[in-house]
């Protein structure tokens, strides 16, 4: 289920299975409204899902892995994601690593990655759905 609050206008969700991208937002209450996308009107939050991010997505993305690790990088940017384990759980890590301090953000949906990928680069994420 997705987090209302999470959600803004381009990300791209699941309606009735199909990937699509949010064009409106409308929320009424605590947490119930409504939002378009490319492929339809207004439709209710419980119509669409989460994608989940995976290794093919990240592809899509423009990411690129490196050989020797379980990294994914946005080249031209300074961007990378982690991914820890094998489950397929991914990770934006940041921090000063010579005091081993560190922060590790776990981005399962793709609509996180849109998110935070605007927040710190300033532009959106080009993804070939």
């Amino acid at each position: 289920m997705i987090i209302v609050n999470e959600l803004r206008i381009g990300n791209c969700i699941n309606r009735l299975g199909v990937p699509t991208t949010i064009t409106a937002i409308e929320i009424n209450g605590e947490g119930f409204g409504y939002v378009s996308t490319k492929s339809s009107g207004a439709i209710t939050f419980n119509q669409i899902e989460p994608i989940p991010l995976t290794e093919e997505l990240l592809l899509k993305c423009g990411f690129e892995k490196y050989l020797k690790k379980d990294v994914y990088f946005k080249k031209g940017d300074s961007f990378e994601l982690h991914q820890f384990n094998k489950y397929g759980h991914f990770s934006y890590v940041c921090g000063d690593n010579l005091e081993g301090n560190f922060i590790s953000i776990r981005i399962d949906w793709l609509h996180q990655l849109q998110n935070l990928y605007f927040a710190l680069m300033g532009r959106e994420l080009t993804i070939s759905l």
